[in-house]
Parts: C-alpha cells; sequence; structure tokens
C-alpha cells in the first residue's frame, strides 16, 4: 500500500535524520562517502569537517535554547552554502560534516567553504534568525579525495588534522589537507 510506504520513508528519514538541524546522521554520511567512493575513481571529491567556534560560550552566556538556535542556524548556513550535491550532516555536538562528491578543482572547494563562513558571519541574517546577538563562527578543515585518503576514515582524519590547524591559527577560517601536508588556503 501507498501509504506502507509512506509510513516507511518517514520512519527511515527520522532514524537517518538529526532531530534538532535536520541534517543527516554521520552515519549516513559515511555510507554516502564510501559508496561515492567506490564509483569514484576518476572524480576528485571533497569532504569537510566543520566546527562552530567557542560553541560553550553560547549555551553559557544565553543559555541551551540559544545554543540550539545557533546549531540550527549553522546547519540552515552548510546546508544553503553547499551544492545541491553534496550530503551534509551532523557529525557530533557542535562539529559538522560534508561530502561534494564531484569537484573540479581545489577553487571550488575554497569558494564553498568561504560562501559557508560568510553566511554563518553575517551579523543581520544570523539576529533575524537565532534572535542571539553574538554572531557565531565556524573553522574548516577540508580533506580532497584521493590526496588527503582513500577512504572515509582517511579523510575525516585528514579533515579534522587540519581543522585543528585552523583553530590553532585564530579560528573561522578554513584550511585544505594538501598532498604533501597541511596547505594554508586563505
Amino acid at each position: 500500500k501507498f501509504a506502507d510506504i509512506l509510513t516507511r520513508r518517514k520512519i527511515e528519514n527520522e532514524r537517518d535524520m538529526d532531530a534538532l538541524t535536520q541534517l543527516y546522521h554521520k552515519d549516513v554520511v559515511r555510507h554516502t562517502v564510501n559508496e561515492t567512493l567506490a564509483l569514484s575513481a576518476f572524480h576528485d571529491c571533497a569532504l569537510m569537517f566543520l566546527d562552530v567556534d567557542n560553541f560553550k560560550h553560547f549555551n553559557d552566556t544565553f543559555g541551551h535554547a540559544a545554543g540550539d538556535a545557533i546549531l540550527k542556524y549553522i546547519a540552515d548556513s552548510i546546508r544553503q552554502g553547499c551544492p545541491d550535491i553534496a550530503t551534509v550532516g551532523r557529525y557530533g555536538g557542535d562539529e559538522f560534516i560534508a561530502f561534494i562528491p564531484e569537484i573540479d578543482d581545489v577553487q571550488q572547494v575554497r569558494d564553498i567553504a568561504q560562501r559557508i563562513l560568510d553566511l554563518v558571519t553575517d551579523r543581520e541574517r544570523c539576529l533575524r534568525i537565532t534572535d542571539v546577538p553574538d554572531c557565531p563562527s565556524l573553522s574548516i578543515g577540508i580533506a580532497i579525495y584521493p590526496k588527503a585518503g582513500h577512504s572515509y576514515n582517511e579523510l575525516v582524519q585528514a579533515a579534522d588534522k587540519i581543522l585543528y590547524e585552523v583553530k590553532n591559527h585564530g579560528k573561522n577560517n578554513y584550511m585544505v589537507y594538501g598532498d604533501t601536508g597541511i596547505t594554508m588556503i586563505k
């Protein structure tokens, strides 16, 4: 029955989506990445690891409802900043993950990262959407397949490593893990 199909899809959707942000759970992203990499021998792909800078400040200063509003705002900004073909998920807490299965070059990924940062740090947009007087920022680590790794785990490890370099160099920025190590992009 059609009603049974709709019910099953609703259950699957609820299982696969983070209730707060309406982004995929990290396991869905992992599955998508693994399936895509198995088919992507001729395409470069990008995995972004995104972390909210100083998120504890929002919870401590404005309360957990404001923290939740910030997480929803960040999720929306990432979704808007990424191309439609991307798979975007909540990794956990204040960490997010985005996978772009086909990229033309690193500049395309730089543009996506910058668009996300611009959306997140737009003060008027932030206040209008969250009603929180402080605007968050993000640090983004980027790993490019196949240079930074050949599996989901390798790409996440590379993106996470470079993310912490961003954090150590002032936050609110992005960096790409290069084939010869860490390369500053911005």
